[in-house]
C-alpha cells in the first residue's frame, strides 16, 4: 500500500509540474503577445462597475413649484452644490452701476462755430458798408444821406438774415459794426458758454443726481470730473447770465443793451450732451467685472420645508438642483468618470503585462487586484452611506458632520490584502488608484 501511495503522489507531482509548466508558458505567450478578448471584456466590465460606484445616481423627484405655491414635501440637498444668489447679485450690480459717473460730451466745437458765425456776420456787414460807400470811411456812417442809409440797411438785411431782428441792424449800423462791438458780443457769448458748458435741460442731470459727472471734451478727447454738477448751466440759466453781464457792453447806450441781449439769446445754444453710448460701455465694462454672489449649499441642508410658501430664494435652490439632476448632466458626468476609470484600469493592466518580473499568473493577479479594488470601493461606499444616515440622526455637536465618520472607514484593507497576496509594488499602485477613486466618490464635481 505504501508503494501504491508513493506512486500516486509521484504521478500527482508530475501532473502539477506539467500543469504549471503549461500555465507558465501560456502566461508568457499571453503576456508577450497582448491581451485576449476575455481579459479585454473583463477589463471593460470592471471599468463600468467602478464607474457606477463612483457616480452618485439620485432619482429624487422635484416638483415644478412656482413662487407663492405651498410646498407639499421637504426637499434636502442630496450633495453639495453652489447656487447664485440672484437678488444679492442684482443688488451688487445696482450698487456698482450707481457708483459710476455719467459721461457727457462737452462739444467746444459749438463754441467755435457760434463765435465764427458772429464774427463772420460783422465782417460781412463791414464789407457791405465798404462796397456801398466806396472810398468813404465807415466812421462817417452817421452822416450818410437817408437814401443811401436805406440802401445799406436793405443790403444788410439780405446778407445778414440773423441780424434782422427788431432794431438790431440799426443799432449795429449806428456803430458801423465796429470790431470793438464785435469783441464785446463775442466775449459775452464765450463767458456764458464756457466749461462746464450749457445743457438743454437739467432733467437728465436730475435723473442721475446721485452719480458723478464726467465731461469729455470732444475736441481734445480729455475727460474731466465735475464734482458739482450744478455748475453746468441749462439754457435758461445761460441766458439769464447774459443779462447779468450786460454791463460789459460799454460801447452802446443803456436802452440799446436790452435789445442786444435779446438778440444774443438766439446765439446761446447747448454744448453739453449726454453720451449714452459711452455711459453704457462704461457700465457694461464695470458690470462684467462684478462677481456673482454664490451660496454654498452643504449636503443635507433643507432647501424647502413641507408647508412653507415658495419664495424667490427657495425657487433658486430648487431650480439649481433640478438643473444639476438633468439626465444629460448625469450622463455626461458618467461618461467623464468612465473615461478616467478606463485610463487607470489600462495603467493597471499595462503595469502587470510589461513590468511584472514573473510572468506566471499575470492574468490572475490582475483580475485579483481589480476585484479587490471593486470590493473595497463597494465597502467604502456602503460605509459612507451609513455614516451619512448616522450623522443625520445624531443631535450631539461634533457628530452631525458625516466627515467625522468617514475617517473610520477601512480604506487600507485593500492595500494590505494585495501586499499579502501579490506584492508591495502592486499594492502601492493600487493605493494611488484607490485614493483617486475615493476622491471621485465623495468630492465629485
Amino acid at each position: 500500500m505504501a508503494n501504491t501511495s508513493t506512486k500516486k503522489s509521484s504521478r500527482r507531482g508530475r501532473l502539477a509540474r506539467i500543469f504549471l509548466t503549461k500555465t507558465s508558458a501560456q502566461d508568457r505567450i499571453s503576456g508577450h503577445n497582448g491581451i485576449g478578448w476575455p481579459e479585454l471584456l473583463m477589463g471593460i466590465g470592471f471599468t463600468v462597475v467602478i464607474s457606477v460606484l463612483l457616480v452618485e445616481f439620485q432619482f429624487q423627484s422635484i416638483p415644478d413649484y412656482k413662487i407663492g405655491d405651498i410646498a407639499d414635501r421637504t426637499i434636502e440637498a442630496p450633495h453639495e452644490f453652489v447656487v447664485e444668489d440672484e437678488e444679492a447679485t442684482r443688488e451688487s450690480r445696482v450698487e456698482t452701476r450707481n457708483s459710476l459717473p455719467i459721461i457727457f460730451d462737452l462739444d467746444m466745437g459749438v463754441n467755435h462755430r457760434v463765435e465764427a458765425e458772429l464774427r463772420e456776420g460783422f465782417s460781412e456787414a463791414r464789407k457791405v458798408i465798404a462796397e456801398v460807400e466806396g472810398e468813404s470811411s465807415t466812421k462817417n456812417v452817421g452822416r450818410l444821406l437817408d437814401q443811401k442809409r436805406q440802401k445799406l440797411l436793405l443790403s444788410l438785411k439780405e446778407n445778414l438774415p440773423r441780424f434782422d431782428q427788431g432794431d438790431i441792424l440799426e443799432i449795429c449800423f449806428k456803430y458801423a459794426f465796429s470790431e470793438q462791438l464785435e469783441d464785446q458780443l463775442v466775449e459775452l457769448i464765450k463767458e456764458v458758454m464756457k466749461p462746464p458748458g450749457v445743457v438743454l435741460t437739467r432733467d437728465v442731470l436730475f435723473a442721475h443726481q446721485g452719480r458723478g459727472v464726467v465731461l469729455r471734451n470732444t475736441v481734445t478727447g480729455q475727460d474731466r470730473a465735475v464734482n458739482d454738477w450744478m455748475a453746468i448751466r441749462d439754457l435758461t440759466q445761460a441766458r439769464d447770465a447774459l443779462r447779468q453781464n450786460e454791463y460789459k457792453l460799454t460801447l452802446i447806450a443803456r436802452e440799446e443793451k436790452r435789445q442786444i441781449i435779446a438778440f444774443l439769446d438766439g446765439w446761446v445754444v447747448p454744448n453739453v450732451y449726454h453720451n449714452k453710448s459711452a455711459t453704457r460701455a462704461l457700465e457694461s465694462l464695470a458690470l462684467s467685472e462684478v462677481e456673482s454672489s454664490l451660496i454654498h449649499i452643504k449636503k443635507g441642508r433643507i432647501l424647502v420645508r413641507a408647508g412653507d410658501e415658495i419664495q424667490a430664494r427657495e425657487m433658486a435652490f430648487v431650480g439649481q438642483l433640478k438643473r444639476l439632476k438633468q439626465p444629460s448632466r448625469i450622463f455626461g458626468k458618467f461618461i467623464g468618470i468612465l473615461l478616467l476609470v478606463g485610463f487607470f484600469i489600462s495603467v493597471l493592466w499595462y503595469y502587470f503585462f510589461f513590468y511584472q518580473k514573473h510572468p506566471k499568473g499575470i492574468v490572475g493577479r490582475c483580475l485579483l487586484t481589480a476585484l479587490v479594488l471593486v470590493l473595497t470601493l463597494l465597502t467604502a461606499k456602503t460605509f459612507f452611506f451609513l455614516a451619512d444616515i448616522l450623522s443625520g440622526h445624531l443631535n450631539v455637536d461634533g457628530f452631525q458632520n458625516s466627515l467625522n465618520f468617514y475617517f473610520l472607514a477601512p480604506l487600507a484593507t485593500g492595500a494590505i490584502l494585495l501586499v499579502l497576496l501579490v506584492n508591495i509594488e502592486v499594492a502601492l499602485l493600487y493605493s494611488i488608484i484607490f485614493a483617486v477613486f475615493i476622491g471621485f466618490m465623495k468630492w465629485e464635481m
